[in-house]
């Protein structure tokens, strides 16, 4: 399911969940660097997604005009286990980042410095709209 904004219908539901904090924090964040990717000619969607019960997944999507593969970032927030898994994938060298994370680490700060980590090396971009989100030395 493609869902560009939030869906306020599943808050209730997932109050207090990993799946809610992800929706309300991720989600935001991965929509403005979608946003933006789009506004610098990049093809890019974002995809919110509650697999099951336990597993929700967000993923921004984001390549070149023409090229064949796309770098993708995802986060999967796993309720039972109380993770949180990054995976980064960048199609130029082929490469991987995974990292497994606290939950805590759903937030503006974090997630906004991953989005921009991710951008540079994909992209050799930076995401400068940040810079009015976070204080100096971000």
């Amino acid at each position: 399911m493609n869902d560009h904004l939030p869906n306020d219908s599943h808050q209730d539901v997932h109050e207090g969940t990993l799946a809610q904090r992800l929706e309300r924090c991720g989600l935001p964040g991965f929509n403005r660097a979608c946003d933006y990717a789009k506004s610098q000619n990049l093809e890019a969607s974002v995809h919110f997604e509650q697999i099951d019960p336990s597993l929700t997944r967000l993923s921004l999507s984001v390549r070149r005009q023409g090229d064949a593969k796309a770098c993708t970032y995802q986060v999967l927030a796993e309720e039972k286990k109380q993770r949180v898994v990054h995976e980064q994938y960048f199609a130029a060298d082929q490469s991987t980042r995974h990292e497994e994370t606290l939950p805590a680490a759903i937030n503006d700060m974090v997630m906004d410095s991953r989005l921009e980590a991710f951008f540079s090396r994909a992209f050799n971009m930076l995401l400068p709209y940040l810079k009015e989100r976070h204080p100096p030395g971000f």
